[in-house]
């Protein structure tokens, strides 16, 4: 019976083992990815906007919402001079997309991404935080793939940009 005990530890171990590896669901990988850089408005030069653009990489078709900007899928990160920003006030934010979403008239349904295809959509920076202040500002953007189901999700983050913006010049003499 000595001779056993350890075949039975053993055994024990490996079944304990092969359930916990079959209780663990492994998370699908991205069917895509993100990519930010500055976009400054028609309005001047000023800071105030992020084009990201959201690639299929995977070899079936992924489906979009319509007007996936204003829907809360994208998540923005700004630091400020290596210090986390917050916004200026998140409530009135999802407020005014949500009223955007409702009258929505371009990008109705499920938009079909095919692979390779991507497409992109603008972050209006400005009016979530204070980039008027002269500093380096760090911008990262990030989605889940699955909102719906964040047992299933996984984060896809963006390249980080880094936006300087210089102190204002003195007025020259007149």
């Amino acid at each position: 019976m000595r001779k056993l005990a350890p075949y039975f530890v053993v055994l024990l171990f490996a079944i304990s083992t092969a359930v916990l590896f079959a209780q663990t669901q492994e998370k699908p990988k991205p069917q895509f990815k993100l990519a930010i850089s500055e976009y400054h408005h028609e309005l001047g030069p000023r800071f105030n906007r992020v084009s990201v653009i959201v690639r299929n990489i995977s070899s079936e078709v992924f489906f979009e919402p319509g007007c996936s900007d204003m829907r809360d899928l994208f998540r923005v990160s700004v630091l400020y001079n290596g210090v986390s920003m917050d916004e200026k006030d998140a409530a009135a934010r999802h407020r005014g997309e949500a009223e955007q979403a409702a009258f929505c008239t371009h990008e109705l349904g499920l938009n079909p991404i095919k692979p390779g295809e991507s497409f992109q959509v603008f972050l209006d920076l400005a009016d979530r935080y204070d980039l008027s202040r002269p500093g380096t500002y760090e911008v990262t953007v990030s989605r889940e793939t699955d909102p719906d189901h964040p047992e299933k999700s996984v984060t896809v983050k963006s390249n980080t940009l880094t936006v300087i913006v210089p102190e204002p010049r003195e007025a020259a003499p007149q």
